[in-house]
């Protein structure tokens, strides 16, 4: 399939899931769309970053590797599970220790939503190349939580906070699902 990708002339590709790690063979999927000139990350809930994870990263070529963080620790843990936002702090760490570019999702509802600029400055802080912004759908967790997802004003303030913070060290990108609603998250 891997072969058949790049015949197709695909560029780049996300690995994601479910949870991609689970896979004991994830790095030889991604060893061979790299060998096929094929840019490759990868998207984890960073629960099994470990040494030998980082190894995999390397020697695959891997080019970024994005976690999923929804909320400072508390919220984080409410909605992924208890000890799982110290764990991506950690592998964050970790990944950027050895030179792996990183980057952060947050599916912001309304559990999030006011922690936006305190974790940005932790983002930051953590040297974080780039962080999506997503609005929660009503799926997984969420599916369950209706009362958590974000109301249509929402979307304003989280095109301003992006907006906002333009120039930035961190590098915000909205994803499709916020939408093209003003001038300002079009330049964002």
């Amino acid at each position: 399939m891997c072969d058949q990708l790049k015949d197709l002339g695909l560029k780049v590709i996300t690995l994601s899931g479910g949870e991609p790690t689970t896979r004991s063979d994830w790095h030889i999927i991604a060893k061979r769309l790299v060998d096929n000139g094929i840019i490759t990350s990868i998207i984890t809930n960073g629960w099994l970053i470990d040494e030998n994870f980082i190894h995999n990263a390397i020697t695959s070529g891997i080019r970024s590797v994005c976690l999923s963080i929804d909320g400072l620790e508390k919220t984080h843990d409410f909605i992924r599970r208890s000890g799982s936002f110290n764990k991506s702090i950690k592998a964050l760490k970790e990944l950027r220790k050895n030179n792996i570019s990183t980057s952060v999702i947050t599916s912001i509802n309304k559990e999030n939503i006011c922690e936006l600029e305190e974790l940005y400055q932790l983002l930051s802080d953590l040297g974080v190349n780039s962080w999506q912004l997503q609005i929660a759908l009503p799926m997984g967790n969420f599916a369950k939580r209706p009362e958590w997802l974000i109301e249509p004003q929402d979307i304003l303030s989280i095109i301003d906070f992006a907006y906002n913070k333009i120039g930035g060290k961190l590098l915000i990108v909205l994803a499709d699902c916020i939408g093209y609603y003003s001038n300002k998250d079009i330049k964002v």
